[in-house]
């Protein structure tokens, strides 16, 4: 199991951030290496392809999310389960959002993930690589987030 935690301070104020994060072509835009993403029911699932290179080895995930709790302009929680059959990858994640106003035009947003990947290449390249490269791919989402999300409500 990986944990990944997060705390982002956006100088914008806490409603924006909440509608951005519910834009999910503009926020998916923000996840390195997401594509095809598609609603199958609003603001409570969705999938998507992951693309991503770990290691040598380029994976492909087909990801199921789902919002598993919502605490309007407070807290989202999903929880995230994909595959990629030709590598025999298997992820299965659980994600929380929350967010708190700290002035009127600044908001902070803590992210808390547990991430469980295994099979195929994960049994091969070790949890230090992939706990790496979970971190840069968090890290890339933050700053497009913050790029991002000032563009949007500028």
């Amino acid at each position: 199991m990986i944990t990944v935690a997060r705390t982002l301070s956006l100088d914008v104020g806490l409603e924006k951030v909440w509608a951005f994060l519910w834009d999910i072509p503009r926020l998916s835009g923000c996840i390195p290496g997401c594509r095809q993403v598609e609603t199958v029911e609003d603001q409570q699932s969705y999938k998507a392809v992951l693309e991503q290179q770990v290691g040598p080895f380029k994976m492909a995930i087909d990801l199921r999310i789902r919002v598993t709790g919502v605490d309007p302009l407070k807290q989202v929680s999903l929880a995230i389960q994909g595959e990629d059959p030709k590598l025999q990858v298997r992820v299965d994640q659980s994600l929380d959002v929350a967010l708190r106003a700290v002035a009127e035009s600044q908001t902070e947003l803590e992210i808390n993930s547990q991430v469980d990947a295994g099979g195929g290449i994960f049994g091969r390249i070790g949890k230090p690589l992939l706990q790496l490269h979970i971190n840069r791919v968090v890290d890339d989402f933050a700053r497009c987030l913050r790029t991002s999300i000032s563009t949007a409500v500028g």
